[in-house]
């Protein structure tokens, strides 16, 4: 069990949809050219060592993380998840640490 007492899941391999329980983590995956995380469905946390900002991802939003550290998403609601590496032309912001790449409608 966890610190928080929950175990995270890692996410090893890339693409392909993950079901994650409401309350349940999965671990994202380190790559050199960053990873991007989609919500399909649901509502996710997404928190990364080193940036100081947590991001809330709702269904139809995506997160590019860029670069390395442990990074971690807790679903906020049962939500499916989609990992995959970042395209290499993707947009980061500033800091390099993460960009958001979708926004639902307003």
């Amino acid at each position: 069990m966890g610190a928080f007492g929950f175990e995270a899941r890692q996410a090893r391999a890339m693409g392909g949809a993950r079901e994650l329980a409401r309350d349940e983590t999965l671990r994202l995956p380190q790559r050199r050219g960053g990873v991007v995380v989609r919500v399909a469905s649901g509502c996710l946390l997404v928190t990364r060592e080193g940036d100081l900002e947590d991001h809330v991802l709702v269904a139809g939003e995506a997160l590019r993380l860029a670069g390395r550290g442990l990074a971690v998403a807790w679903a906020l609601a049962p939500s499916t998840v989609l990992v995959d590496e970042a395209p290499v032309a993707a947009t980061r912001d500033d800091d390099g640490h993460a960009a958001r790449l979708t926004s639902s409608p307003a």
